[in-house]
């Protein structure tokens, strides 16, 4: 999780992350491996399908370890906007792996009350 204070992107995520090209769905599995995302300009941000953000955004991608399952892989994505706002979206994405089949959950914004 990327953690924010003060309203900015942590120093070492400002220039990172794998550039995100215009007019992609981030509801993808190219956007489902592990990893730092990054749409470089707004104009990309607001072509993105899938896609809560309308800013220049950081997407971190985990993968979430459950005990004793063989089937699912569960991700967590986390999109914080660059900005005075630093708006922060959470998404949950489970693959199972027998099927080859994966399940976007919704994207939902985070209050900045709980993440600073």
């Amino acid at each position: 999780m990327l953690n924010i204070k003060n309203g900015a992107l942590p120093r070492n995520y400002a220039g990172g992350g794998v550039l995100i090209p215009a007019d992609s769905d981030l509801n993808s599995n190219a956007f489902s491996q592990p990893g730092l995302y990054k749409a470089a300009t707004r104009p990309i941000a607001q072509s993105l399908t899938n896609c809560p953000a309308t800013k220049v955004f950081l997407m971190h991608v985990e993968e979430i370890t459950i005990e004793n399952t063989d089937t699912w892989v569960y991700i967590r994505r986390e999109i914080i906007e660059a900005g005075e706002s630093c708006d922060s979206y959470h998404q949950y994405v489970q693959i199972n792996k027998k099927t080859d089949t994966t399940t976007f959950g919704s994207w939902y914004k985070v209050s900045k009350e709980l993440i600073t």
